[in-house]
């Protein structure tokens, strides 16, 4: 019988229960990070990414800077290996609160530059409407197609 969900989904889900629902921020840090031991090596790009999103934040809001910088600095490797501007400029923005939370105040500036600039880049590009169907495009709009 197959599993309807993955280790690393069933973890992921649980850290951002404990997360968000009981505000047990040590409970929920160990569930992201076995939820990012369980997808390593699964070449699912996304769940990465959300994994180190979450782990990043997490890190960063216990005030575990140097474990915050470190899952930030993978997000970034990763962001820049798919070629994911949107991401990359996510884990630079937490790099830039990270290094503000520890007093290097210009290199928190220079990151949260760089970030505004590849945040700027992501809204110049815009979606890629060819992707969308017709009834997409019209909720855009405000019109109804159906």
């Amino acid at each position: 019988m197959k599993a309807l969900m993955k280790p690393a989904d069933i973890n992921g889900m649980r850290a951002m229960i404990y997360h968000n629902g009981y505000h047990l921020y040590q409970i929920a840090v160990n569930y992201a990070k076995r939820a990012y031991q369980d997808n390593k090596g699964s070449g699912d790009t996304l769940t990465t990414f959300n994994i180190l999103k979450m782990l990043t934040a997490l890190s960063y809001d216990s005030k575990s800077y140097s474990e915050a910088l470190q899952y930030a600095d993978a997000g970034l490797q990763l962001a820049r290996k798919v070629n994911d501007m949107e991401a990359e400029a996510y884990f630079m923005q937490f790099c830039g609160f990270t290094k503000a939370g520890i007093g290097s105040v210009d290199e928190a500036i220079g990151c949260l530059d760089r970030s505004i600039y590849l945040y700027k880049e992501v809204a110049r590009k815009g979606p890629d409407l060819k992707k969308w169907n017709k009834k997409n495009i019209s909720c855009i709009n405000n019109t109804r197609s159906y």
